[in-house]
């Protein structure tokens, strides 16, 4: 047998070389409590998890503000996709396009507080991982806030601010996650030059400066991936690459136990999608 079936040609970036990730997912689970989270499954083009972010009870075409900045940003991440730029302009050009997305949305309509929403994605053409805000990423068992290059640790900034309101015994778990989610709004996105270590970085319409704008590009090779809305607690990913994966009820029993750290538990909605990469090497 001949012809052009025989043989393929690569698929390739718009850079001209073949590295577009192959994506097989593993696992997906979604658990709607408020029905803030979103999902991207395009394992062409783009996997995302999104988090709304709601502080008050205001409405936007029927949906919480998380709601619609969530579902705004399932669009516009797909949007973002197709968007041809070199490389090293790639992350910046991603979020300034969601952001433009939502404040188009928006219009002139305004709010006590603005439509705001994090998320972590992976777009398999260029084998990329971006993340702006607080959701988890894991890659080959370690988080993206541990890889090199990485100016921000927002997880850990989160979970150092918890410890120290636990320690002084003034605050209750839920006043601390309430505090916690003050400070979230105060912080957002500043600049390092205002905030420094302690900015936070979100999509609301404005500007997210640079240095919240975390990213990698994944070497050629075999990865192991898992992105997750800040519901989900990292030992119940890590164990996707160390052991029996959890289900859905067994995190759910972990959520309701007293034992478990407030750190740990996942009161908000739970988004999560687990994948293997391949990523050719370059040629």
């Amino acid at each position: 047998m001949s012809g052009p079936d025989m043989f393929p040609s690569p698929r390739r970036t718009r850079e001209g070389f073949d590295v577009a990730a192959d994506v097989s997912i593993v696992e997906n689970v979604q658990r709607p409590l408020k029905g803030e989270d979103a999902e991207v499954i395009d394992t062409e083009h783009c996997i995302a998890v999104i988090d709304g972010v709601t502080s008050h009870g205001e409405q936007i075409e029927g949906k919480s503000l998380g709601a619609f900045a969530a579902s705004v940003g399932r669009e516009a991440l797909l949007e973002a996709a197709q968007i041809d730029c070199p490389a090293e302009e790639r992350p910046r050009r991603i979020v300034e396009h969601l952001s433009a997305r939502l404040r188009e949305r928006l219009g002139n309509r305004s709010f006590q507080e603005s439509p705001t929403f994090v998320f972590a994605a992976f777009f398999p053409e260029h084998a990329l991982v971006v993340r702006v805000g607080d959701c988890s990423v894991l890659v080959d068992a370690q988080p993206l806030d541990a890889m090199p290059n990485q100016p921000l640790r927002v997880e850990e900034v989160k979970k150092k601010m918890r410890e120290r309101l636990a320690q002084s015994g003034r605050h209750t778990s839920i006043e601390i996650s309430a505090m916690t989610r003050a400070w979230q709004h105060e912080r957002r996105n500043n600049d390092e030059g205002k905030a420094g270590f302690y900015a936070y970085g979100a999509i609301d319409g404005m500007s997210v400066p640079r240095s919240l704008i975390e990213h990698c590009v994944l070497p050629p090779g075999d990865h192991e991936v898992a992105l997750s809305t800040d519901g989900v607690w990292r030992p119940a990913l890590r164990s996707a690459f160390e052991g029996p994966e959890m289900t859905a009820e067994q995190m759910e029993h972990m959520k309701e136990d007293p034992e478990v750290p407030l750190s740990e538990k996942a009161p908000d909605d739970l988004t999560y999608v687990h994948f293997r990469v391949h990523v050719p090497s370059r040629g």
